[in-house]
C-alpha cells in the first residue's frame, strides 16, 4: 500500500501529506497466523455477509466524512467484494479500484498500442481471441475491459465478445460445466458445448487447441508461459500479443526478453512490473 502512495507522489505530483494507506482488518481465517504471537492482526476468523459491508460502509462513511473531496482506492480486495464495493459507493463517493480498473486500463492501452504496432485499427479488438491465465480481481478485471472494448469500439454484442475469450484458473479452462462460478467469471465461462477446448485443459493445450492471438498472465504463479507455451503461440499466430502482467517480477509468467527469444521477436508485450527492454537480432523491444 505505502509502495502504491509512493506512485501518486513521485508520478502524480501528490504532497505526501496528502495521501494516507488505511487497513481494514476484517480478521483472517489462517490459523497459523492467529497462533503466532508476532501477529498484529485481529485474532479472529473474517467476517463475512451483512456485518462485513456494515464495517466497510462506517469505513467510508468516516473517511469521506473528514474528507469529502478525498478518492478512495481499494487494494487487493477479493473479486467477489471488490465488484460489490465498487457498486456499492461508486455512485456517491470517489472511488477506485485499482485491481480491477487501474490494471485493466493498462492492458486494454496496452492491447491498443499493440493493434497500432500490427499496423490495425482499434477496432481490430473484436477480431482478437484472447487467453487469460487467472481468473482473480486483477485477471477478470483486464477481460472485462477488453470485452467493454470489443463492445464499444469493436461492435460485438455482449455475448459475442465474451465468446473471444478463454479464462483459466488453477483448474484448467473454466467452462459452463464448472460448479459454482461466481457471477464475475460465469460469463466469460466457456459453453458446454464448445468442442474447441474442455474443462480443466491447461494452458498448452488451450493455446494449441484455439490458436489465441493474445495471452494474457494474471495469475501471480510465476512461470508459467513456459518455451512450450511461447513457442506454440508463435506458431499459430504470426505476431502474437503476450501480456505477462503478473507482479512482483518474481511471479511474471515470463520476462519480455523470454517471449521475444522464443517468439522470434515477433511478441509485442505489455507488463505491469517494470522490466528491462530486451534485444532481438540487434533490434531493442520494449512492452508497447
Amino acid at each position: 500500500m505505502c509502495g502504491k502512495l509512493d506512485l501518486y507522489s513521485a508520478a502524480a505530483g501528490f504532497h505526501p501529506s496528502k495521501v494516507l494507506p488505511c487497513v481494514v482488518d476484517v480478521g483472517t481465517n489462517n490459523a497459523a497466523l492467529r497462533a503466532d504471537p508476532l501477529y498484529c492482526g485481529l485474532d479472529q476468523p473474517r467476517i463475512t455477509g451483512p456485518a462485513y459491508y456494515e464495517l466497510l460502509d462506517e469505513f467510508v462513511s468516516a473517511v469521506m466524512a473528514r474528507w469529502p473531496d478525498a478518492v478512495l482506492q481499494f487494494e487487493d480486495f477479493q473479486m467477489a467484494h471488490a465488484l460489490t464495493l465498487l457498486e456499492r459507493y461508486r455512485h456517491h463517493h470517489l472511488v477506485f479500484n485499482d485491481d480491477i480498473q487501474g490494471t485493466a486500463a493498462v492492458a486494454l492501452a496496452g492491447l491498443y498500442g499493440a493493434l497500432r504496432v500490427l499496423g490495425k485499427k482499434q477496432e481490430a479488438i473484436a477480431e482478437q481471441r484472447v487467453v487469460c491465465v487467472g481468473a482473480g480481481s486483477a485477471g477478470m478485471g483486464v477481460v472485462r475491459q477488453i470485452s467493454a472494448g470489443m463492445v464499444n469500439r469493436g461492435g460485438l454484442t455482449d455475448e459475442a465478445a465474451a465468446s473471444r475469450f478463454w479464462v483459466l484458473d488453477a483448474h484448467g479452462l473454466i467452462t459452463q460445466q464448472r460448479p459454482g462460478l461466481p457471477n464475475y467469471v460465469s460469463r466469460f465461462a466457456r459453453p458446454t458445448s464448445c468442442s474447441v477446448a474442455a474443462e480443466g485443459d491447461g494452458l498448452l493445450d488451450v493455446v494449441r487447441k484455439v490458436k489465441p492471438t493474445v495471452l494474457l498472465g494474471l495469475a501471480g504463479a510465476g512461470k508459467l508461459f513456459t518455451e512450450e507455451v511461447l513457442s506454440a503461440m508463435a506458431q499459430y499466430c504470426e505476431r502474437p500479443i503476450i501480456f505477462p502482467m503478473s507482479n512482483p517480477t518474481s511471479r511474471m509468467e515470463c520476462t519480455s526478453e523470454e517471449a521475444i527469444r522464443v517468439t522470434g521477436g515477433e511478441q509485442r508485450g505489455q507488463s505491469r512490473p517494470c522490466t528491462t527492454a530486451a534485444t532481438h537480432d540487434r533490434e531493442p523491444h520494449a512492452p508497447c
